[in-house]
């Protein structure tokens, strides 16, 4: 079997007006482990900009660490997909969290094949004001709080 592993262990961290991103595509092959370790945190009014895709071939294991936190007046944007493939693992830990008026956009879809465990683990958090939005499709998705 062809194991691929992208693992990146690291701590980003972003004073006043700062620009994060991270630009795809990220792929693995068939028994891939694609690891992401936050945080990633941006100060105040930061853009913080994640750059799909993400895929992993069959029987893949897909997984983001958080945190990921912005400060008042922040943008944290998640462009997909992110795509597993048949009986992949694809899991989000939180949280997300963005400041006053914030806001916290995620873009999908996310997809997983069959056999496939995509599950999310929040909070997902926004300050007074925040706008938080949500772009399917998702498929195959527990959510768990």
């Amino acid at each position: 079997m062809f194991l691929y592993s992208l693992r990146s262990k690291s701590t980003v961290f972003s004073s006043s007006w700062s620009k994060i991103s991270f630009y795809g595509p990220v792929e693995g092959g068939e028994g891939s482990t694609l690891t992401f370790y936050g945080p990633v945190t941006g100060g105040e009014g930061s853009t913080l900009t994640f750059y799909g895709p993400v895929e992993g071939g069959e029987g893949s294991t897909l997984t983001f660490y958080g945190p990921v936190k912005g400060g008042e007046g922040s943008t944290l944007t998640f462009y997909g997909p992110v795509k597993g493939g048949e009986g992949s693992t694809l899991t989000f830990y939180g949280p997300v969290k963005g400041g006053e008026g914030s806001t916290l956009t995620f873009y999908g879809p996310v997809k997983g094949g069959e056999g496939s465990t995509l599950t999310f683990y929040g909070p997902v958090k926004g300050g007074e004001g925040s706008t938080l939005t949500f772009y399917g499709p998702v498929k195959e998705v527990k959510a768990l709080h």
